[in-house]
């Protein structure tokens, strides 16, 4: 368009400036084929945005740009700790007025148990100190008196001190002369008194466990039929 500016230059009047800018901005043929093939490729772009963005396949840098300006971090946030606080309800137990209610397998003071008669379970058969992986009981075992092929647990030491409650002593009784209660409030300025004899645990089980069972022989008859140790019982006749 050179042409067209030099014929508005020799021109008596003085050409005003839109008409320069519209001359110099005027396309030829070949800024027409460029132009067009730009286009083509804008649009080709958008297309290409548009699928992406319909599939939900935004770039990264998008999606980095987006959360960058938008503050998405703050907001997601913002959003955790708003929705604490509409929908938080307090659940801070007013102990020692108030208390938890423990599962039926808590694990908490060890205690040991008795036949509904009073008697003993424990046979002390030391299975319990041999299954202990913190060594914390301590077991002596004697005769019954006049029945000799019958044993029972004579001293009974735990040193809860180091017990981890783990429960494989309460396993490793065959006659289940060990239980673990709910109790878990023993808290002592001196540890010396968490060493336990026969006589607290004992009274620890009374607590936890009021409904005693019957003795092995009376729930199983024919054990009471064959032992020969049951005082005042005749012998099997062949």
């Amino acid at each position: 368009c050179w042409w067209d500016l030099a014929w508005l230059t020799r021109r008596e009047s003085k050409p005003s400036h839109n008409q320069i800018r519209r001359l110099l901005c005027k396309p030829t043929w070949g800024r027409a084929k460029e132009l067009r093939e730009r286009a083509a490729l804008s649009m080709e772009k958008l297309k290409s945005f548009m699928w992406k963005l319909r599939k939900r396949q935004i770039p990264n840098w998008l999606k980095h740009w987006l959360k960058t300006i938008m503050f998405y971090e703050i907001a997601v946030g913002m959003k955790a700790t708003l929705t604490h606080l509409v929908y938080y309800h307090p659940v801070t137990l007013q102990y020692p007025h108030d208390k938890r209610t423990l599962p039926d397998n808590y694990r908490g003071m060890l205690g040991l148990l008795r036949y509904d008669d009073g008697t003993e379970k424990c046979v002390g058969c030391d299975l319990c100190e041999a299954a202990c992986p913190s060594r914390v009981i301590r077991v002596t075992s004697a005769e019954v008196p006049g029945e000799p092929i019958k044993r029972y647990a004579k001293a009974y030491d735990m040193d809860m001190t180091r017990c981890v409650f783990c429960g494989l002593c309460v396993q490793a009784c065959p006659v289940d002369a060990l239980g673990m209660t709910r109790e878990y409030e023993w808290s002592v300025y001196d540890k010396r008194d968490l060493l336990l004899n026969k006589q607290q645990l004992l009274a620890i089980g009374d607590r936890a466990f009021p409904i005693r069972e019957k003795r092995l022989e009376f729930q199983h008859p024919n054990v009471a039929f064959f032992n020969v140790a049951v005082p005042n019982h005749p012998l099997k006749e062949f």
